[in-house]
């Protein structure tokens, strides 16, 4: 009997007979694996990413102001908004 032919099937090596069935979980490992990476790498891009929220704030008031001034909202709705970005 020859060793190999036991292991063998089409040409790639299956131990243990799986016939396939062994790849399939190596691709969800693998696809989880990537994932996981991926994951990671945007979290730490947020994390070194410098916040924004200053910069943000003021053209959001320069926009509101702006808004105002045409006439397109309230003095109330100006100072509601303006409480809103402030707080942020």
């Amino acid at each position: 009997m020859n060793i190999n032919a036991a292991y063998t099937h089409h040409g790639h090596m299956w131990p243990g007979g799986l016939h396939g069935g062994g790849s399939i979980f190596a691709c969800i490992v693998g696809v989880l694996v990537f994932a996981v990476i991926i994951l990671l790498i945007i979290w730490l891009y947020k994390q070194i990413k410098p916040p924004q929220t200053v910069a943000h704030n003021i053209e959001s008031l320069d926009i509101l102001k702006k808004r105002f001034a045409k006439g397109e909202i309230s003095k109330q709705e100006f100072e509601d908004m303006q409480d809103i970005i402030k707080k942020n």
